[in-house]
């Protein structure tokens, strides 16, 4: 059961994450020929590659882990613990956070996707279904498939900085 897509900076390689396999599929992008298939954790849900193209995070929800790829060595290099169901993640313009959203759980993860490291935790008003970050100004916007708000949080503090009302909720 493919789930969701994600392609690599340079428009290379497609990377389906298949919830029902617990699995990721490597694809040429230009091609579509499958490449590898990579076993990760329970029911992955999304996945985010980081800038240079090197490295996926893939979010295991039912794992309660994050699988770190090694896209161009096709392999596993890492599994980091969590909070429960992580769903999804974003890197910020610098590439040396990855801030991680969970389906059940009211914080957001940082992590250093370098080290493969926790480094901070952020309480949220709710749980989040829908993560961006602003590449111009940092701000991590949140939103939730329950509420009909965008919250915008500061970074670096990992605190709200203000709201703003959505139609309706947020799912991705």
């Amino acid at each position: 059961r493919p789930r969701e897509l994600a392609l690599t900076p340079d428009g290379l390689t497609l990377l389906s994450v298949n919830s029902g396999s617990g699995s990721i599929t490597l694809l040429g992008a230009l091609s579509l020929v499958r490449q590898e298939r990579i076993a990760v954790g329970n029911s992955p849900g999304s996945a985010a590659i980081d800038p240079s193209g090197t490295r996926a995070f893939v979010f295991n929800t039912l794992s309660d882990t994050v699988s770190v790829i090694d896209v161009p060595g096709r392999s596993v290099v890492g599994t980091l613990s969590t909070d429960a169901a992580p769903l999804r993640g974003q890197f910020n313009g610098r590439g040396d956070r990855l801030y991680v959203i969970h389906e059940r759980s009211p914080y957001m993860t940082v992590l250093n996707p370098q080290a493969l490291a926790v480094v901070a935790k952020a309480r949220l008003r709710g749980a989040a279904s829908a993560i961006a970050v602003d590449r111009v100004r940092g701000l991590v916007c949140l939103g939730s498939s329950r509420s009909p708000a965008i919250d915008f949080y500061d970074p670096n503090a990992l605190l709200p900085l203000y709201s703003m009302r959505a139609g309706a909720g947020v799912s991705h």
